[in-house]
């Protein structure tokens, strides 16, 4: 499920099909009063992404296994903006600039992170690819092959993390990208991440969440949170990140170097999504936990819950897997 930030609430379903569903509220606080519109391409595609451009209010970016669409929500109409024939992998994950609107990077399953340029006609063409240690991409694995960001604080950088490469940080010159930085040594098996600005924190299966300073390459703080696997972490504000275990949930205060646990009567989170003013723990199939002000509320839904996002205030960063502070989507697999 994708969100957008501006003041019109615009929900877009999808899955690994050819398909999706636009969903629109004029007011985010009110359920969408107009019916749905269901969309369908071409029957042999498949949808790997789904983005709202951060640039073009009402455009979505489409991404398919070998190329990129536009798509026009008030007029309903489509449009190819990527289509790369010459490349030997698929695309796996959809990096648009947040400061740049002529320049996309895709990242691919074997670990390839390219840059395309658009021309005059708006259409992009490749400028250039990073080649990094190349990833396992098992889907029955717990562990995320790879994170990677644009980054407000760090305008025309990105940044990468992976077991394999480690932090590194490229950056693009005469439409080249290059390598500027790079981190090998990672203290512990990484399980989750999440970027804020130029800090990048992860968990480790023996219930560390570990940060670091992206622009000097250098881990600064750890922090034993729980007895378990840390299952998944998200940046509420620079100061304040949530997280969950198997067995619990907190939050850690940086500045005060407080680990806060969360005492709930929901069991065990399953799933987690941030904005820039709460947090939402999802726990099981009907029950939510709404942190806000350090308190988390509970909240039971009648129906089963399929998906979860929050609408923000603001473009944020854009990063795989959801895992960004103030993420606009939320992938729903098939």
């Amino acid at each position: 499920m994708a969100v957008n930030s501006s003041d019109i609430f615009t929900a877009i379903l999808y899955s690994n099909g050819p398909s999706f569903t636009i969903i629109t509220s004029k007011n985010a606080k009110q359920a969408p009063t107009s019916q749905s519109q269901s969309h369908t391409l071409d029957k042999s595609e498949k949808i790997v992404e789904i983005q709202h451009h951060p640039h073009i209010s009402n455009i979505l970016l489409i991404m398919l296994k070998g190329k990129i669409l536009t798509f026009n929500i008030a007029t309903k109409s489509g449009r190819n903006l990527v289509i790369d024939e010459s490349s030997q992998s698929s695309f796996h994950k959809l990096l648009p600039s947040l400061t740049n609107d002529n320049e996309i990077t895709v990242y691919g399953q074997d670990s390839s992170l390219s840059i395309y340029i658009c021309n005059e006609d708006y259409i992009f063409t490749k400028s250039g690819t990073i080649k990094l240690k190349r990833e396992l991409f098992d889907l029955k694995s717990k562990y995320l092959p790879l994170s990677a960001a644009c980054n407000r604080a760090l305008p025309e950088r990105y940044i990468a993390f992976s077991p394999s490469n480690g932090l590194v940080m490229f950056a693009i010159k005469d439409d080249i990208p290059y390598v500027i930085a790079q981190s090998q040594i990672i203290p512990q098996i990484p399980t989750c991440y999440d970027f804020y600005d130029g800090i990048l924190a992860f968990g480790t299966p023996t219930g560390k969440i570990i940060f670091a300073d992206v622009s000097e390459g250098k881990y600064t703080q750890n922090y034993l949170a729980s007895s378990t696997s840390i299952e998944k972490i998200k940046f509420l504000t620079k100061d304040v990140l949530l997280w969950y275990s198997k067995t619990e949930c907190g939050s850690i205060n940086l500045p005060k170097r407080q680990v806060i646990p969360i005492h709930t009567r929901l069991g065990p989170a399953t799933d987690l999504i941030c904005s820039e003013e709460l947090g939402v723990f999802v726990h099981g199939k009907y029950d939510l936990g709404i942190f806000y002000d350090v308190k988390q509320k509970p909240m039971t839904l009648q129906t089963s819950i399929t998906a979860v996002a929050v609408q923000v205030s603001r473009i944020p960063a854009t990063c795989f897997q959801g895992d960004t502070p103030n993420s606009p989507y939320y992938y729903l697999p098939e």
